[in-house]
């Protein structure tokens, strides 16, 4: 009797048992909260681009040059700007405490609220302001792959969906850069500097980090399909940063 517990315990001792611990399934109070923060934000986004708008209206005078409004009929787009530009500042921060584990999953299932809000809001609002056929079917069918894949992964695979959304943090010197060229502003020193952080975070929150994220898909042996699925939003930045370079060095 002795010996087989010695046998049992040296069995136990040589062969360690690594238990993984499981992800806790979402629950019907997490998908509320989920759908909260989504409504919620849309509605932010709805108000700040509507103000926006009516601001940059109101005051668009403040922006002559020659006794042209510079922005006269582009108050939309910038206004869309000032949307795009605080989903960034808002998600990248969330994201980095998240993939630090500062943040706990349940608090990140709540959080990616926010840019299921920004995603749908902003293509609800295309037509708004968007002109350009091509640039309209272009952002529209990135923007619905994004909330497809954030939607559909953001449980099953929330770290790669937080490193993705790091990829908004060019968003504000890349919105910073444009309005600059609008006004026509583009031989001050903040221009150099927004063009070139815009160049820096494309490099480093989307050319690396993508390809990173394609890295730790076949680490996982990630089926072709996922593949498949991030590849045009892949495809679609990488066609972009060439864009930002050949205008950077015209």
């Amino acid at each position: 009797m002795l010996q087989e517990t010695y046998h049992s315990s040296k069995k136990n001792l040589s062969q360690p048992s690594f238990t993984k611990k499981k992800r806790r399934k979402m629950t019907l109070r997490d998908f509320k909260s989920l759908f909260t923060v989504s409504a919620l934000y849309s509605g932010l986004c709805l108000l700040l681009f509507f103000t926006a708008k009516r601001q940059l209206i109101n005051y668009g005078y403040l922006f002559l040059k020659g006794k042209v409004n510079l922005l006269s009929g582009e108050e939309g787009k910038v206004a869309s700007y000032c949307v795009s530009s605080l989903h960034g500042l808002l998600i990248v921060p969330s994201a980095m405490l998240y993939l630090t584990d500062r943040i706990s999953l349940s608090t990140w299932r709540k959080l990616i609220g926010i840019s299921i809000g920004y995603f749908f809001i902003d293509t609800v609002l295309f037509p708004l302001y968007m002109t350009n056929v091509r640039d309209f079917v272009q952002f529209g069918i990135h923007h619905l792959i994004l909330l497809f894949v954030i939607v559909a992964y953001f449980n099953a695979r929330p770290k790669l969906i937080a490193q993705g959304l790091l990829s908004e943090m060019t968003l504000p010197f890349l919105y910073a850069c444009k309005f600059l060229i609008k006004i026509e502003k583009t031989d001050i020193m903040l221009y150099k500097f927004v063009a070139v952080m815009t160049i820096l975070t494309w490099v480093f929150s989307r050319v690396i980090s993508f390809a990173h994220i394609y890295y730790q898909l076949y680490k996982k042996g990630a089926p072709y399909m996922e593949y498949a699925i991030f590849a045009p939003v892949v495809l679609m930045n990488y066609y972009w940063f060439f864009i930002l370079l050949q205008k950077a060095l015209c």
